[in-house]
């Protein structure tokens, strides 16, 4: 996914590192203002029992720093809503499979392609048997 958000300098955040090449290291990011918002977000998420860094394949991911309860709530995972037909149709065969393919998913498709969102399936999240939320799109999601 290409997101390209600006996140705000959080002076907060400043006297943790004493320059940007540190908070570039410390969590692997080039752009200094999604760095900085990691870091913040490291902050809560060290008290919480989890870590914020990068995840091969996958971008950031949330690890567990201790064992938790099956019931421990990380934190929220919002994005938009697909069903196991839409999985099929836009991830799981070649795109425009006859009998699968609607205009709907075309619309979808064409509107990702423009705005530079990626279309590879890699940010989906199975909620129920035929409920899964697809995080790849900067627009519609939100991992706090």
């Amino acid at each position: 996914s290409s997101c390209s958000h600006r996140y705000p300098i959080l002076l907060s955040v400043l006297h943790l590192c004493t320059s940007f090449q540190q908070i570039h290291a410390l969590h692997g990011v080039q752009d200094p203002y999604l760095a900085l918002h990691i870091a913040r977000m490291n902050i809560a998420a060290n008290t919480a029992g989890v870590r914020i860094a990068p995840s091969p394949g996958k971008g950031m991911g949330v690890f567990a720093l201790r064992q938790h309860t099956q019931e421990f709530v990380v934190g929220e995972y919002a994005g938009e809503f697909l069903s196991q037909r839409d999985i099929d149709a836009r991830y799981e065969n070649p795109l425009r499979t006859p009998g699968l393919w609607t205009p709907e998913d075309e619309w979808w498709y064409e509107n990702r392609v423009k705005r530079g969102v990626g279309c590879t399936g890699a940010y989906i999240f199975k909620v129920d048997d035929d409920l899964y939320i697809d995080g790849e799109d900067c627009d519609t999601a939100n991992w706090t």
